[in-house]
């Protein structure tokens, strides 16, 4: 925004980052089921921080093109279908199959926690010293991850011990579609929540800036609330452990 002023530019950056989610997501599973999950997510984070530090080092040296700043907004969209899909596996992987709930609502608190203090740090730093060196600092979080991960030695208690080809895999998802069709109806109400109930992410920057006025720190603070939530949600989510009626709940957050 702050290099168009286009609130459909905007948008446009985040469906284009999102576009990747949707195209490699079923990919991303096929390929996280035939490899060393543990091994593919340190790669895979590297890869993170380097395209955070390359956004960065454009931004800081001037060159501020906006395609390119949406193709590597792309890229990122790319990075990120991986990273989530290697992230809930190798969960899984680490506390089974009874404790998967727990397990990924874990994952996704941690992660709705940094996401929280990461908005309102990142709104300081680029009211401080500019848009560029905050793509940096993430960057380096990203490399401080990818160290943190050799220390993961095991590959957890439940990864699979057969590998099978990617087709393979592809083509085992599209049987459990036809298997258990509740699959293919939950993939649908995702997609709706996804149009409907995050469609205003794109909007959250327009806002702080042509209707708020509260710059880059207030910016931080919007996002942040919005975590907030999200945060709130999952602790009571991990808390519930491994109950029955998880689509009357569903229904009643609905």
């Amino acid at each position: 925004f702050e290099l168009t002023s286009s609130p459909f530019m905007v948008g446009l950056a985040a469906a284009l980052r999102m576009v990747p989610l949707f195209v490699l997501g079923v990919l991303s599973g096929a390929i996280a089921d035939n490899v060393e999950r543990r091994i593919l997510l340190r790669f895979v984070t590297l890869a993170g921080g380097l395209i955070m530090v390359l956004l960065g080092e454009l931004l800081i040296t001037g060159f501020k093109s906006v395609w390119l700043v949406i193709s590597l907004a792309t890229v990122t969209g790319a990075f990120i279908a991986f990273l989530l899909t290697l992230r809930q596996a190798y969960t899984y992987d680490i506390v089974g199959a009874e404790n998967s709930l727990s397990g990924l609502s874990m994952l996704q608190i941690g992660s709705t926690a940094g996401a929280i203090l990461g908005s309102l740090l990142a709104g300081f730093l680029i009211e401080m010293v500019g848009a560029g060196w905050q793509f940096v600092v993430v960057g380096c979080t990203y490399f401080i991850s990818f160290i943190v991960l050799f220390g993961a030695r095991s590959s957890g208690q439940s990864a699979s011990r057969i590998n099978r080809s990617v087709r393979s895999n592809l083509i085992g998802y599209l049987s459990l579609l036809r298997e258990y069709p509740i699959l293919l109806t939950l993939m649908c109400l995702a997609s709706i929540t996804e149009i409907f109930g995050f469609s205003h992410m794109s909007l959250i920057p327009v806002f702080a800036k042509e209707v708020l006025s509260v710059g880059s720190v207030g910016l931080g603070l919007l996002t942040s609330i919005r975590q907030l939530g999200g945060f709130i949600g999952l602790s009571a989510l991990a808390a519930m452990g491994d109950f029955r009626k998880k689509g009357f709940l569903m229904f009643v957050i609905a």
